[in-house]
């Protein structure tokens, strides 16, 4: 059953009381999940509607956090919002059009032309037409309906006092000599961001740059050095213990027989490993655009383990329903975003270094081209050098991505 929100505003005055607020109903997506929510809302002249598939479903990035400040401690702590942070955008729908223009209210003589333009469109304007005038209707603000701001914007216009707030603060950080965001480098570094694993880029050494442990969330990271403590611990040696058991890439093997238990970061390397081996089982199954089943019953199609199927869900692929079937479709860029994660996971497991001689036989298991390999290194920041013994990729600290291509002119 859902339950009935409203929306508040702080230090409300009278004026803005006399609003109608709208109020929301929340609800479940799916009965039988507590994943996905839906929230319905409406006031005296609009309806709103809003939904998401859960964390990680519903390809948006933006996340709502409250800062706490404890004063005592002097420390200050991020919480999620409300559906761990989800940031519902909601759509817009006017309940009624009427019409601007009525014959008894005025004369052609006396109409001006947008109201002719208005008429003539209620009249005789195709359905399209109609829709788009009615859009452009509903998005008119009335200066009196924006609270407490309408008689101080009418005097600023009449009389032509004040700047903008974007030009006053362009014009104080030109004089404080202080540099503004490009709105170009903001998008790209969004997109960036989007794309790679989670990065420092105030990282001091190369290993802190990225993570696998971030990559895998702490559930699988748990499950994983589990496994990991297992085979360590047992009797015999322990590249056998890991490998004796499902189907293992020769790139990982022989990864692995790099690998030292008396180095420091050998436990890390070896999750790592674990981890990248199962990613690319996915990737060598996750092979069309739609799978129907839940996680667990496509856990066993990619050919992963039921801790692995869900996060790797949750990273390349987006909840969706084809032709009445539930499942998970996979987007080209979602299958790039894939390979770089793949990429990152090899050169981490490679030790605190992050260097990685040859990435010819990991590209051979991926089926990849290590031209198309390189390329995306080098978005991820990476150094690509051609040497007598295959492809070489190191990772330098601070990172240092590469600026937009240009496309060639015509």
């Amino acid at each position: 059953s859902g339950r009935k929100r409203s929306v508040h505003f702080a230090g409300q005055d009278a004026e803005s009381r006399a609003h109608d607020v709208p109020t929301f109903t929340w609800s479940k997506l799916k009965a039988g999940s507590n994943r996905g929510k839906s929230i319905q809302g409406a006031d005296k002249t609009c309806t709103y509607s809003a939904s998401n598939e859960g964390r990680g479903y519903d390809g948006r990035l933006a996340k709502l956090y409250v800062a706490v400040y404890d004063k005592e401690k002097h420390t200050l702590t991020l919480q999620p919002a409300a559906e761990r942070g989800q940031v519902f955008a909601l759509d817009q729908s006017v309940k009624s059009y009427e019409p601007q223009v009525r014959h008894s209210d005025a004369t052609i003589q006396n109409m001006s032309a947008s109201e002719k333009r208005m008429l003539l469109f209620e009249s005789f304007g195709s359905a399209k037409k109609q829709r788009a005038l009615k859009s452009q209707a509903a998005n008119v603000v009335n200066i009196d309906s924006v609270i407490s701001a309408g008689g101080t914007m009418l005097s600023a216009v009449q009389n032509q006092d004040g700047l903008s707030e974007s030009n006053r603060r362009a014009m104080e950080d030109a004089a404080a000599g202080r540099t503004r965001i490009d709105p170009a480098q903001a998008s790209l570094a969004a997109a960036r961001r989007a794309f790679l694993p989670l990065f420092d880029e105030a990282a001091e050494h190369p290993h802190r740059i990225f993570s696998a442990r971030a990559i895998a969330e702490d559930d699988l990271w748990g499950n994983v050095s589990r496994v990991t403590d297992a085979v360590t611990k047992k009797e015999g040696d322990w590249r056998d213990n890991l490998t004796g058991r499902g189907f293992w890439f020769k790139s990982i093997k022989k990864l692995l027989n790099g690998i030292h238990l008396e180095d420091t970061a050998a436990s890390t390397q070896i999750k790592t490993a674990i981890l990248l081996n199962g990613m690319m089982k996915f990737h060598q199954n996750a092979n069309k655009s739609f799978f129907c089943g839940t996680s667990e019953e496509l856990a066993k199609k990619f050919a992963i383990s039921n801790d692995m199927a869900p996060r790797f869900l949750e990273l390349f692929a987006v909840q969706t329903n084809d032709r009445g079937k539930d499942g998970y479709s996979i987007t080209k860029p979602l299958k790039d975003k894939r390979m770089v994660h793949l990429l990152i996971l090899y050169l981490l497991a490679h030790g605190r270094d992050m260097k990685a001689p040859s990435i010819d036989m990991f590209c051979d298991d991926l089926q990849l081209e290590v031209n198309t390999a390189g390329m995306l290194l080098r978005e991820a920041g990476c150094n690509v050098n051609k040497t007598k013994g295959g492809t070489s990729v190191s990772l330098k600290a601070p990172i240092n991505f590469p600026p937009p291509r240009r496309g060639k002119r015509p």
